[in-house]
């Protein structure tokens, strides 16, 4: 069972090896994350009834839906998305860090986890290549 096919890349004649674990594995990660953030803004930042609890509800349900479209079109390469998957990468990262390790809040850890194998996989040398090289 291989998990790289070859495929040719639009701007030169060399050809871009697609990931297809790693990228599977990215878009399992981003869909459990998405769901996590648009289920949690509705259970628990809603539910708050204050303007921050609204606010911060509007930027989970974006944040998830950025996180569920990353994972879908990461398959077909791209410079955007990549940079689109990076930055929520980040963002869920800096998030999932203040609530473990400055709120406290050890029931997060599972999610740290999860945004830190997100950020592994997508600096993976061969997920960057094929999202920077195979499409614009």
């Amino acid at each position: 069972m291989a998990t790289i096919e070859v495929i040719p890349s639009p701007d030169t004649d060399a050809t871009v090896r697609r990931p297809r674990l790693a990228l599977w594995a990215t878009s399992a990660i981003c869909s459990f994350l998405a769901f996590i953030s648009i289920v949690g803004s509705l259970m628990f930042s809603f539910t708050l009834g204050t303007v921050a609890g609204y606010l911060g509800g509007v930027v989970l349900i974006l944040g998830g839906i950025g996180l569920a479209f990353c994972g879908v079109a990461l398959h077909r390469g791209g410079r955007g998305v990549y940079r689109l998957a990076v930055g929520l990468a980040a963002a869920e990262l800096a998030w999932c860090s203040y609530k473990v390790f400055i709120y406290g809040e050890t029931e997060s850890t599972l999610f740290f986890v999860l945004a830190v194998a997100l950020a592994a996989l997508l600096a993976l040398p061969s997920v960057r290549r094929f999202a920077l090289r195979s499409g614009s």
